[in-house]
């Protein structure tokens, strides 16, 4: 009620006697008096305090931070590794699974209609093995090169490579299985193991196969698996780049001396075993060529008489000179693929670049013309004028002769066949 009586330009404060007037500022309370609290519990202030997790302590340092990156890296790269395992498990499921038709088709109606019958298969699935083998290869490799094409209508591409692994075979000799079950528990052995088999699926082609064993090993992964257990080995994939990378072809090879790597070729070789464990002596060695003019037969084969001496392959004979072993030269994917991606130049050059690369380094090239019929085969690629002008390729058969003066011995027969060469001399 005596507030109700001041004039509305006055104000009394409580606790003093004084009035205020407008315009007047309010002065600070004595320090002796308290300021009134709000009148309701909300109205008053409440302590702000920091989230619990903010207000736990911290129980690791800066070390520890670092651990934990340690830790997040080997997650990321146990995730990698555990994809690469998933991948390996389904490539070797169609490895299986085209392995399996081409036995069964191969008791029942022979080699080349079993051949024909899995190379069909692996085109219908050429998406699936590519896809495989693509995700294994990037696991797999240990280097990789640029490679450059010279034909004009092919683009620069890349070149993955790895190599065979010496496995210690501790007391006594492992055979090619034991060796291939200790790789496989070895780091990045399951999915080398794997990848060999799915490049066996995706070289398959009308005439040839390599889905089989190389040497009764078991499990069967295919021919190109024994490579990964020999230190000589030298796996070398060609991929042109784009969305995806297109893989093109594969080559393997081995660095061996000749006379080590001859007996080491089917059928044991052209030349008897003691070749390759006693001296040369007198012994003298040539080459009888195919594909000459004035020849014989299909083959237009070189008449025996006219195959000359030769004293550089005597040379390496006599010597533990190490050449360069071709094992394996494929395309990877039937020839529609190849044609649709435009993948035959890359194919072309990979060959180019490894003559021209040993013969750089003064290496011999020594390699099995291979197939149902080699003679075709070596006429329509490897005597080509692109690989012939390098370093003076040539394909045909080795023959030997006691001395200088004495006639060419028979040549050795598997069943009725011989086995033809690609040679390329330094």
């Amino acid at each position: 009620l005596a507030a109700a009586t001041l004039s509305p330009c006055t104000l009394r404060v409580r606790g003093q006697g004084k009035l205020l007037g407008m315009g007047e500022k309010r002065s600070a309370p004595s320090s002796g008096s308290s300021p009134r609290p709000p009148a309701t519990p909300q109205q008053r202030p409440r302590p702000v305090q920091a989230p619990r997790y903010l207000r736990a302590k911290r129980k690791y340092g800066a070390a520890s931070a670092t651990k934990k990156g340690s830790h997040v890296q080997a997650r990321c790269s146990s995730s990698k590794s555990s994809g690469g395992a998933l991948m390996a498990r389904k490539a070797l499921r169609l490895y299986q699974d085209l392995w399996m038709q081409y036995s069964e088709k191969k008791k029942v109606d022979g080699h080349e209609e079993a051949c024909k019958h899995v190379a069909c298969l692996a085109a219908k699935r050429y998406k699936e093995l590519h896809a495989a083998a693509s995700e294994l290869l990037l696991v797999a490799s240990e280097a990789s090169e640029p490679g450059e094409c010279s034909s004009s209508n092919a683009s620069a591409y890349k070149v993955l490579t790895f190599r065979g692994r010496a496995v210690d075979s501790g007391k006594g000799k492992w055979g090619l299985t034991a060796r291939l079950q200790k790789h496989r528990k070895e780091r990045r052995g399951g999915s080398r193991e794997a990848l060999c088999a799915v490049l066996a699926c995706l070289c398959c082609r009308l005439q040839k196969s390599w889905l089989d064993a190389y040497d009764n090993e078991a499990p069967v992964r295919g021919y190109f698996a024994h490579a990964l257990v020999d230190p000589a080995s030298a796996f070398r994939v060609a991929v042109r780049p784009g969305r995806p990378p297109r893989l093109a072809s594969l080559i393997v090879t081995s660095e061996l001396p000749l006379a080590v790597a001859l007996g080491k070729q089917d059928y044991g070789g052209p030349f008897p075993e003691v070749h390759a464990k006693e001296p040369v002596g007198s012994r003298q060695y040539g080459l009888q060529r195919i594909g000459v003019e004035m020849g014989t037969g299909e083959e237009r084969r070189e008449l025996l008489k006219e195959v000359q001496e030769d004293e550089a392959l005597r040379r390496l004979m006599a010597s533990s000179e190490s050449v360069l072993v071709l094992d394996v030269y494929c395309a990877l994917g039937p020839k529609e693929k190849m044609r649709q991606f435009s993948l035959g130049g890359i194919i072309r050059q990979e060959l180019i670049s490894l003559l021209q690369g040993a013969k750089d380094r003064g290496q011999a090239v020594l390699f099995v013309v291979g197939g149902e019929d080699p003679g075709q085969l070596a006429e329509k690629v490897y005597l080509q004028p692109w690989f012939t002008c390098i370093g003076g390729l040539r394909c045909g058969y080795l023959r030997w002769k006691t001395c200088p003066g004495a006639c060419w011995e028979p040549p050795k027969l598997h069943y009725t066949k011989r086995v033809m060469f690609g040679l390329q001399l330094p």
